[in-house]
């Protein structure tokens, strides 16, 4: 942290989310949904991105409003760790219903 300036955490921050977002469009449009295999693909590409955005964003969205990187990556380091196995486990629990959801959504013409 402290070899890097404030535009390099923001260009990290920033590059990272847009490329995870961005492998799983390639994923959704790409990969067609006619196969467990594929769908399986997509709904772990979706899975990962909503997990990542929730570590992520809070992050670049302090540190766009003026918090010096330091402090903004402190308080997501902060927030995670105090999660307790409880609220890990539910939210971890829902990430996964909603990835279900959504890979019933982009199975076709298999069932």
């Amino acid at each position: 942290m402290e070899k890097n300036n404030e535009k390099q955490f923001a260009a990290l921050g920033w590059g990272g989310t847009f490329a995870h977002w961005l492998i799983m469009f390639l994923f959704l449009f790409l990969l067609d949904g006619n196969s467990y295999g594929n769908v399986a693909i997509q709904s772990g590409a979706i899975g990962y991105v909503v997990t990542a955005s929730i570590i992520e964003l809070p992050v670049i969205i302090r540190h766009l409003f003026g918090e010096p990187s330091y402090e903004a990556y402190n308080f997501n380091r902060k927030f995670i760790i105090t999660l307790d196995k409880s609220k890990t486990l539910k939210i971890g629990g829902i990430i996964g219903i909603v990835a279900i959801i959504i890979s019933f959504f982009l199975l076709k013409n298999i069932l």
